[in-house]
C-alpha cells in the first residue's frame, strides 16, 4: 500500500478507535493481531489485506471505509438509541452504512452533487451530440428518398423513350430507316 493511502487508513483507524473508545491494545485483541504487529502497521502505514479485514471487522465497518477520503460517524440515534451510522467518501462516491445493535441494516452508495453535476453535464453533451447525429441521419434519409424518387422518374422517362423508339422503328418499313439528324 502506498504511503499516502496508508496514512489515510491509519487516520481513519484512529478516528474509529476514538469513536469506539478503543485503545491499540483492545483493537489488537478484538482483531486477533499481535500488539507489536498492530503498532508496527500503524507506525509504518503498511498493511496486508488480511490484517485490514481483521481490523475493519474489529471496528465493525466495511474495509472500504478505512480508505475513505472523508469519514463521519454518528451513534446513539434512532428509536432505541443504539443505531450507528458511518458516512464516507471515496473518489467522489459517498457511501453510508447504518448499523442497529451491531447488525448491518443498510449500505447505500451515491454520487455527491459535484460528481452528479459532472455526470449530468456529460450526459447533456452526449444527448446534444446524439441530437445532431439524428438531424444528420434524418437529412441523409431525406436525400436518399429524394434521389430514389429521381431515379424512379428517370426509369419512367427511359421506359417512355424505349417505347417511343419501338413504335417509331415499327412504323418504318424494314428497308427505310429514319433520317439521322444533321
Amino acid at each position: 500500500m502506498e504511503h499516502s493511502s496508508g496514512a489515510k487508513v491509519v487516520g481513519n483507524i484512529n478516528k474509529l478507535m476514538t469513536f469506539w473508545d478503543l485503545s491499540v491494545e483492545k483493537l489488537s485483541e478484538k482483531a486477533g493481531i499481535s500488539l507489536s504487529g498492530t503498532y508496527q502497521m500503524l507506525k509504518t502505514h503498511s498493511f496486508k489485506l488480511e490484517a485490514l479485514e481483521k481490523i475493519a471487522s474489529a471496528l465493525t465497518v466495511p474495509v472500504s471505509l478505512l480508505f475513505s477520503d472523508e469519514l463521519e460517524a454518528k451513534k446513539d440515534f434512532g428509536e432505541n438509541k443504539r443505531s450507528i451510522a458511518f458516512k464516507w467518501k471515496i473518489k467522489g462516491l459517498d457511501q453510508v452504512v447504518v448499523l442497529n445493535d451491531g447488525e448491518n441494516l443498510t449500505t447505500v452508495s451515491y454520487m455527491n452533487n459535484e460528481m452528479m453535476t459532472e455526470q449530468k453535464d456529460q450526459i447533456s453533451e452526449l444527448l446534444e451530440e446524439m441530437g445532431l447525429y439524428q438531424e444528420k441521419i434524418e437529412a441523409k434519409d431525406e436525400m436518399i428518398d429524394f434521389y430514389k424518387e429521381k431515379i424512379e422518374h428517370y426509369k419512367e422517362y427511359v421506359e417512355g423513350l424505349k417505347f417511343i423508339n419501338e413504335k417509331l422503328m415499327k412504323s418504318f418499313p424494314d428497308n427505310i430507316q429514319p433520317r439521322e439528324q444533321q
